[in-house]
């Protein structure tokens, strides 16, 4: 799994029902932008049009978060063009739904086929790791 960050703070505006978490990944943490663009937008740096026609890693993060406002969580991790610094944020909530729903779907289709086994086992760490924050 790439590089990976995981806070768990006390602030002033946590949301007072949640325990405040905020766990920081690499976009490919979260499988191959075909699978997870629906929750994170593209690969690519949100304020362009298009990737780079030429193969490129964007060093995109995603902040997974519960227990904070978003604009608090915003303001922490501020998308800032001119530093290629490019946050997505997902709650808790959605991320742990979208490791499921995955997970789910690739053991629907073959959970031995070789091509997901190792999508597969990142998956559930991702998983492990968010569930570090409950």
């Amino acid at each position: 799994m790439g590089a990976l960050m995981l806070l768990s703070l006390s602030a002033t505006a946590v949301v007072a029902s949640e325990k405040p978490c905020i766990a920081v990944f690499n976009y490919h943490d979260f499988g191959p932008q075909v699978m997870s663009s629906d929750l994170l937008g593209m690969e690519w740096f949100q304020w362009e049009q298009h990737g780079d026609p030429r193969p490129k890693d964007y060093p995109v993060k995603v902040v997974v978060y519960a227990g904070y406002s978003l604009a608090e969580i915003e303001g922490r991790y501020p998308v800032i063009p001119e530093k290629e610094q490019d946050h997505r944020y997902v709650h808790l909530a959605d991320a742990k739904t979208f490791v499921d729903t995955s997970l789910d779907t690739l053991h629907r289709m073959d959970p031995t086929a070789e091509q997901f086994t190792e999508l597969m086992a990142d998956l559930h760490q991702l998983k492990q790791t968010l569930n570090t924050c409950y």
